[in-house]
């Protein structure tokens, strides 16, 4: 294998510890969770005959979990060895009673909760970076991956069942559904972004190297990987590989610079399948199909560029 291409895989070898999403990769799934749960108690408002899919054990008698409920739930302790899977349940998780409030009151912003995250304890004193467990958050549905990328079907069923029930029983409706609505989008695309950005880091600098190699690249000629920011509404720059712009900046010196791109692209996400970063990216992006969000920030113009 070209060394270059081992170089590859090292650079995502390393990204293999951030797949148990860590900061803020960590807060936007555990908002995506809650904001799924919330949105599929409305849907059951409007039409008692759905059934739940998101953390459907959690509550007793009926009743549906509140955030920290949810989280004990569904989210393991984290475990202080390093390298070692998370197997310690947690019992309890503490927020300041008024944050807690403006949480569920949708009063506080994607910006500020993510900042409330951040002090969030369990009863263990681990924080929200803690794992999954699949098997209790949407079961029988399979791994960690293939929960997210089921994260956007919740948020399309609301949207459609909105829209039906709208047109027979208006009175069903709820003023703050927009928002819930627009808030449960907002997230979906802000974890498919901060999902991006490692890849790309290590992608553009896996450009850089092989393109100048790749079937006699002009001499004295270094590529120029543009980047662009990401629109989201987290406030931080979020940057990653923007293709088209990347194609305009080095066509006048390299006039076939699509085809060369495609193919080092194509070997690059070869040599990534199946890691777990790539398969997390890839999870988060099919969230944002099943919502049917918009994707304007994803660059997928290129055929087999993802």
């Amino acid at each position: 294998m070209h060394a270059l291409w081992v170089g590859a895989l090292l650079l995502f070898s390393r990204l293999l510890c951030p797949v148990v999403a860590g900061g803020e990769r960590a807060y936007a799934e555990k908002m995506l969770y809650r904001f799924n749960y919330w949105i599929e108690t409305e849907i059951h408002d409007m039409d008692p005959t759905y059934k739940y899919t998101i953390a459907p054990g959690c509550g007793k008698d009926g009743a549906r979990c509140t955030f920290e409920e949810l989280m004990v739930h569904s989210i393991w302790s984290k475990n202080q060895n390093p390298g070692t899977r998370d197997t310690t349940q947690p019992l309890e998780l503490k927020f300041e009673e008024e944050v807690s409030e403006s949480i569920n009151s949708l009063s506080l912003n994607v910006n500020q909760i993510f900042g409330y995250m951040t002090s969030a304890r369990f009863d263990a004193a681990a924080g929200l970076d803690g794992f999954t467990d699949s098997a209790k958050l949407m079961p029988n549905v399979g791994d960690y991956y293939a929960v997210l990328a089921r994260m956007g079907d919740p948020i399309k069923k609301f949207s459609d069942t909105v829209d039906k029930v709208s047109k027979t029983d208006p009175d069903k409706l709820k003023s703050n559904y927009p928002k819930v609505w627009k808030r449960a989008k907002e997230v979906t695309a802000i974890l498919t972004a901060l999902r991006r950005v490692d890849s790309d880091k290590y992608r553009a600098r896996n450009f850089r190297n092989s393109l100048p190699g790749y079937d006699g690249w002009p001499d004295d000629t270094t590529p120029e990987i543009v980047m662009k920011k990401l629109e989201t509404e987290l406030q931080r720059d979020i940057q990653a590989i923007d293709f088209q712009g990347t194609i305009k900046k080095n066509q006048k010196q390299v006039p076939d610079i699509e085809q060369r791109l495609k193919a080092v692209n194509a070997k690059f996400l070869a040599s990534a399948q199946g890691l777990p970063h790539s398969k997390a990216i890839y999870a988060s992006e099919q969230s944002i199909v099943g919502c049917e969000c918009k994707k304007s920030f994803i660059q997928t113009n290129l055929k087999k560029i993802k």
